[in-house]
């Protein structure tokens, strides 16, 4: 064949005409040698081999992806550990304000905790041929969930139903919570939150008073506490409240002068001095604080410190007007 392909192409150059009944003879273009179609038989049956290889030696299932209830423990969630006070300290002292500027109890809300994602669906494998099943002995150990990771899963369980609008079933798992971990702070001041804005105050200071057995030094805990007891009218309870946990707060300002302002109202005046002292040293621009500490040195008959303190207390600027002009007539 490659013969009558010469002589066709060389009359062709030649421009020698064929016959009408040659017309359609060409010149067949030469054929791939046996030679390539070697090479292309081996890089099939190379690539077959791989394949097979692959397919007996690599994981032939994909690995099982861990509910999301049960996964790593979450970063501590941002939540302050410590409730707010600083207010607390003029409102609940002897001095007669108008109902106007007592605050409501202000209570942790729970930070916006993203609904826990849906496990990944897992496509099955299918299994590999020719493996044998392994004895019990070499099966991979099951991870162990400890408590902590428990009561976490169904902290971000009930953070989810909250932001749904499912109160009940929050609080539910708010509680769980606390019955899997009783540390778990976050779930605690969530469910103390959820219960203040359902109106369920009692209930409140059950899980706060729980929670104070559990840390006695949580210094939040025990001034929400107190606040509740002294909305209830049990002033002697939130002062014993607040002694009991004072040791381990002795050092913060905030809890000094809150003390110091429920102390004043029982008229123990000395040991209201001494506790303003301590929050003053910490934060001397604090106003209110000095305007208190300047009412229990005047009961005590220090009348040039507690003009001194009055001053101090119009100096910093942060008293609304009505406190301005009592303060004001305190130094006439």
């Amino acid at each position: 064949m490659s013969v009558i392909n010469q002589v066709l192409n060389q009359l062709e150059q030649r421009g020698v005409q064929s016959a009408p009944e040659q017309v359609l003879i060409r010149a067949i273009p030469p054929r791939r040698t046996n030679k390539s179609r070697l090479w292309f038989a081996l890089a099939a049956l190379l690539l077959l081999a791989l394949a097979w290889a692959a397919r007996q030696w690599l994981p032939s299932e994909t690995l099982p992806v861990q509910p999301a209830e049960i996964a790593e423990p979450a970063t501590a969630v941002a939540v302050s550990a410590d409730l707010p006070a600083s207010r607390l300290s003029f409102e609940l002292s002897s001095l007669p304000l108008p109902s106007s500027l007592r605050a409501p109890v202000q209570a942790v809300a729970p930070v916006a905790v993203p609904a826990p994602s849906s496990a990944v669906p897992v496509t099955p494998a299918k299994p590999a041929p020719q493996i044998a099943t392994q004895p019990a002995e070499s099966a991979a150990p099951v991870k162990r969930v400890s408590t902590a990771q428990q009561a976490d899963a169904e902290f971000r369980r009930a953070a989810g139903l909250m932001q749904q609008g499912r109160i009940a079933d929050a609080l539910t798992g708010y509680e769980a919570a606390l019955r899997l971990h009783a540390g778990h702070d976050a779930a605690r001041q969530a469910l103390v939150a959820l219960l203040l804005e359902q109106k369920r105050a009692p209930e409140a200071e059950r899980v706060l008073q729980d929670g104070l057995l559990t840390k006695p030094e949580h210094g939040g805990f025990a001034m929400t506490l107190a606040r509740l007891q002294v909305e209830r009218g049990a002033l002697d309870t939130a002062v014993a409240t607040l002694e009991k946990s004072l040791p381990h707060n002795a050092d913060r300002a905030e809890y000094r002068a809150f003390l110091a302002a429920l102390l004043q109202r029982q008229g123990r005046h000395q040991e209201t001095v001494g506790h303003y002292q301590v929050a003053l040293h910490a934060l001397p621009g604090n106003g209110l604080w000095q305007m208190g500490y300047g009412i229990s040195l005047e009961a005590l008959q220090r009348r040039e410190e507690a003009r001194a303190a009055f001053k101090q207390a119009l100096a910093s600027g942060s008293l609304n007007p009505e406190l301005r002009k009592f303060v004001q007539q305190r130094l006439k």
